[in-house]
């Protein structure tokens, strides 16, 4: 009996319990003074003394209820003194970067729900990390203590700006050259994918050999400093070519001697000056470019003065010779930039003209060519040309291709011609392609290169296409073919065979390497209008070799097959290019 008395008593204190935890107020609710239902002493220790006879139950007591307290929740609350709250809307302050629907995606998974400050906190951690993760590395979002009304939250987004940019290492180069070009498509709102863009892109200046940047914090919150080292390329060069090159009837071998300096002025803008000189030919040519804009706008201006004699042809007494001049101005810009691809433009207006003599006397040699008069054995041309430039490279390869678009209008004493001779008023258009790909089979290299050419009417000499050669056709003379229209096309496999070095000028690994080639060419060219000696088409097939003992010294020799016989004139002398041998030996002395 007294043990079970002892188990109702138990029960009877722990359902008290359970009711009053059940039923406790929140803590912001005052305290509660609940009447006694047990005497103080019901829990000593003492022994009840049990009658003999049967025990009187308990009286019933009445049922017991809290009282209710008509408690108003505050309309308006600080947020961090509330443990959660119900989240009817989020708004972002301060975001210029991003839209609000691109924020939407993960604000909404908070909105019209209860979160709890720490679900708020990963909130903004997750909209931090989107700034981040689309490059923008010193913006986040912070959470602000505020006053909670209708359900509204409000984050505010910090977004980092750049407040620097630090130069080091330029001698040759100005600062300013170098920061506008960091600068440039930079939004106000720092990002580092645009800006790493910016400094890749100006590591391929070949003003620039080496660049190094990184980023520091700036002297306010949000502000970043850039920090960037260069090392500059020695902005002059100077080299020597020798090769064979150049047409047989101005003689045998060409020697070229080249000057260029990138930076005259600290501004990027370039010199080159060039003489090409072999028995029947000097040819000067000078160019000088400037840049005008910090996106690669560049203005160019050149000049050529060639002079040339008739020295392939055994005639006795007899004097053909030539006189050339051009003059250029052309301006090129960019339109889509990035590391490895390119699409740019350029206009150009070129000025040409051209004097033949034959024993020193104005004489015309070929169709359209004025044959009297004061303008005799004179052609003039004055031509806009519209190209469009396209490079894609990467570690692997490189593919290039230009267009350009010529027109030949009558300005500056153009020859014109109302018979219907060929004159300077005349369209056509230049196609060109390159493509140079690595290949893992023994570290070999595939070359390919395409021209085409494509005329409306019959052109003047200047203006005609040339077909054979070293660079076109290989086993053929140069300019074997020149006429209105054409098209060639070359494959080349080079793979390296082994390294021979040269004692005290060969560096690195790769200096020293000896490749072999194997090629095939092919060539078509055609006049419009003119009836064309046949046969319009040539190929060949040949072999090279190639040897770099440095990077300023280059020599290659090709021979080439020629399938299609060319018969050769009478009086024409005899050349190597007759039997199909190009070579070339390039020296570069600074």
């Amino acid at each position: 009996m007294i043990i079970m008395w002892r188990i109702l008593s138990l029960l009877f204190f722990w359902s008290l319990s359970i009711t009053s935890y059940a039923g406790t107020p929140p803590s912001n609710l005052p305290n509660l003074e609940l009447p006694a239902i047990i005497a103080p002493d019901a829990l000593t220790n003492k022994q009840p003394v049990l009658p003999d006879k049967t025990l009187t139950p308990f009286p019933e007591q009445p049922e017991f209820k809290l009282p209710k307290l008509d408690v108003k929740p505050e309309d308006n609350q600080q947020l961090s003194t509330q443990y959660s709250l119900f989240v009817k809307k989020i708004i972002i302050i301060g975001n210029t970067v991003f839209a609000d629907s691109q924020l939407k995606t993960i604000t909404s998974q908070y909105e019209n729900r209860t979160v709890t400050n720490r679900q708020l906190q990963t909130l903004r951690y997750q909209l931090t990390r989107y700034y981040i993760d689309h490059g923008y590395i010193n913006s986040g979002v912070m959470l602000p203590d505020q006053e909670i009304s209708n359900g509204v939250v409000r984050l505010q987004a910090i977004e980092g700006k750049l407040s620097e940019i630090t130069v080091s290492g330029n001698t040759w180069l100005r600062t300013s050259y170098i920061k506008k070009r960091i600068k440039q498509h930079l939004a106000p709102v720092l990002n580092i994918n645009k800006a790493q863009e910016n400094i890749l892109l100006l590591q391929q200046d070949p003003l620039i050999d080496r660049i190094n940047a990184a980023l520091s914090p700036g002297t306010k919150p949000g502000e970043s400093r850039l920090n960037v080292a260069v090392v500059e390329a020695k902005p002059y060069q100077a080299g020597v070519i020798a090769a064979n090159d150049r047409s047989p009837s101005l003689g045998h071998i060409s020697g070229k001697v080249w000057v260029r300096h990138n930076n005259l002025t600290g501004f990027g803008d370039g010199l080159f000056f060039s003489y090409t000189g072999m028995e029947g030919l000097d040819d000067f040519y000078a160019s000088y470019s400037v840049p005008v804009s910090a996106y690669n706008t560049r203005l160019n201006f050149y000049h050529q003065n060639s002079n040339s004699d008739v020295v392939g042809i055994k005639l006795n007494n007899v004097s053909i010779k030539s006189h050339s001049t051009l003059y250029g101005i052309a301006l090129s810009q960019p339109f889509y930039r990035t590391a490895k691809q390119t699409l740019s433009a350029s206009l150009a207006f070129e000025y040409r003209r051209s004097k033949t003599f034959f024993n020193n006397q104005p004489q015309s040699f070929a169709l359209g060519v004025p044959d009297k008069g004061q303008n005799k054995g004179v052609s003039k041309i004055a031509v806009l040309r519209f190209s469009q430039n396209w490079l894609d490279r990467d570690q692997t390869q490189v593919i290039a291709a230009r267009s350009t678009f010529n027109f030949g209008i009558n300005v500056l004493g153009a020859t014109h011609h109302s018979n219907g001779q060929p004159d300077g008023q005349f369209f056509s258009w230049l196609g060109q392609f390159q493509w140079v790909k690595r290949l893992p089979i023994l570290n070999s290299q595939i070359l390919f290169h395409a021209n085409l050419q494509l005329a409306n009417d019959t052109l003047l000499p200047l203006e005609k296409m040339s077909i054979g050669g070293r660079y076109s056709v290989r086993g053929y003379r140069e300019n074997q073919y020149v006429r209105d229209n054409g098209t060639s096309a070359s494959l080349e496999w080079r793979f390296p065979v082994f390294r021979l070095p040269i004692p005290g000028l060969s560096k690195s690994i790769a200096d020293g390497r000896v490749q072999l080639a194997t090629f095939a060419d092919f060539g078509w060219a055609k006049n419009t209008e003119v009836k064309s000696p046949a046969p319009n088409t040539i190929w060949s097939w040949g072999l090279g070799i190639l040897w770099d003992p440095s990077p300023k010294l280059h020599s290659e020799l090709y021979w080439g097959r020629p399938f299609r016989s060319i018969r050769r004139g009478q009086r024409t002398k005899h050349d190597i290019q007759d039997y199909g041998i190009h070579f070339q030996l390039n020296i570069r002395a600074l």
